[in-house]
């Protein structure tokens, strides 16, 4: 189950520069805009990208979407043909000089897409600044934080 946070707050407790975007639930109340809008199309697009390359964090089980009135009711993301489960990972995207990391649940695809769920503009910029190619990776980087988090 998605635990709510606020955006931009620090993720769990860590040293590490990690902060939370996009952790909704049922109480949460956030900017929106039109679901046909280009840019939120954009924005789509690109974390379907992100998603595609590399998932943080993967989860043993699948958390819903708090905001749809159907409950429990799997979200899937249609692209390129084919059906990609939501709710079952999280996007790490790094600011420019990676000396901060943005932790999102993949489900803010399916936020922005159908709740019109606006991510803070410091989050969209990472997004569409976020070279595709680069050897950065969310993986390596979340290993850090739980290597951070549980050393002995």
């Amino acid at each position: 189950m998605i635990k709510k946070q606020e955006d931009l707050s620090k993720y769990s407790n860590t040293e590490l520069n990690i902060y939370n975007i996009g952790w909704l639930d049922a109480t949460s109340s956030f900017a929106s805009h039109n679901t046909s809008n280009n840019s939120s199309n954009d924005i789509v697009e690109q974390l379907t990208y992100i998603l595609k390359r590399e998932r943080v964090n993967l989860t043993r089980g699948i958390d819903t979407c708090p905001l749809c009135p159907e409950k429990n009711r799997k979200i899937y993301l249609n692209r390129d043909d084919k059906e990609h489960l939501l709710g079952i990972s999280e996007l790490w995207i790094p600011n420019d000089d990676e000396t901060k990391v943005f932790a999102a649940p993949d489900l803010i695809i399916h936020y922005i897409n159908d709740h019109g769920y606006v991510p803070p503009r410091v989050f969209v910029d990472c997004v569409f600044n976020f070279d595709l190619n680069t050897n950065w990776s969310g993986a390596n980087m979340y290993e850090r934080f739980i290597a951070e988090k549980y050393r002995q």
